[in-house]
């Protein structure tokens, strides 16, 4: 049992008549959720608990320090998941345009070689199905072509299945979310199982402790109890460095 949690083995109300610190800030702090304070009143609280203590709370504090460095600057360094670049439909449509055109001015000309000359006006042509036709772009049905090219990123979307992604732990472990997808990040502590959306691309950082980390067919479990940092995408998974940041560009920035 490390120092800290030695401490949240005191009672709370033992540790308020010691430090004068608040019941409600007491139970914040503990429970790991940064999000409560700013980084020198919450660093504050931990060299308090040191002094009164005598407890060596390093692993805490750094915790805590890495929580503030990710909220530091983070409209200009963010965690870096490259976007997938969505297909252009526009040029698919000119495609079938030309195609239909095509068929259009062959159907007329075939037409006006079997009448010779116009009596009267023609009724209106019933252009075929290109299905129908068999137009071909490359090795495959122009129709086919066309229906991939108008899916585009949607297809992936709907076909991508929702893959088993979960870590466990028997202990307090905060864990900490960037998604990519929508810019946005989020904090929580647990003590047992927690299960992450497999479908968002995103970057999690797991503070001091040892878990185990399934992903698909993958499991991870680090040897040690320092900060892991992972990126998750498309069923791929990488790990981060933790005493860095990734700039948009790609370049890493050592802390």
């Amino acid at each position: 049992m490390d120092d800290f949690d030695k401490l949240k083995q005191i009672n709370i109300n033992d540790i308020h008549k010691k430090t004068h610190i608040s019941i409600t800030e007491l139970r914040l702090i503990l429970a790991k959720d940064f999000g409560a304070f700013n980084r020198t009143k919450a660093l504050g609280f931990i060299k308090i608990f040191e002094r009164e203590y005598g407890f060596s709370l390093d692993a805490f504090a750094a915790e805590c320090r890495l929580f503030y460095d990710g909220l530091d600057g983070e409209s200009d360094q963010i965690f870096v998941i490259a976007k997938e670049e969505k297909g252009s439909v526009g040029k698919w449509i000119i495609i079938l345009i030309v195609i239909l055109a095509g068929i259009l001015a062959a159907i007329f000309v075939e037409f006006s070689r079997e009448q010779n000359s116009v009596v009267e006006p023609a009724a209106p042509l019933q252009l075929p199905m290109v299905s129908e036709a068999q137009a071909v772009v490359g090795n495959r049905p122009a129709n086919e072509e066309i229906f991939s090219a108008a899916q585009g990123s949607e297809t992936i979307a709907l076909s991508a299945e929702r893959m088993p992604f979960f870590v466990t732990t028997d202990r307090d472990l905060w864990i900490g979310i960037y998604y990519a997808d929508s810019d946005r990040r989020e904090q929580i502590t647990i003590n047992k199982q927690h299960e992450f959306d497999s479908t968002r691309p995103q970057v999690v950082t797991f503070g001091h402790g040892m878990f185990r980390l399934t992903y698909g067919e993958r499991v991870i479990e680090p040897k040690s109890g320092f900060v892991q940092r992972f990126s998750f995408r498309d069923g791929d998974v990488t790990a981060l460095p933790t005493a860095s940041q990734v700039r948009r560009d790609g370049s890493v920035v050592e802390q």
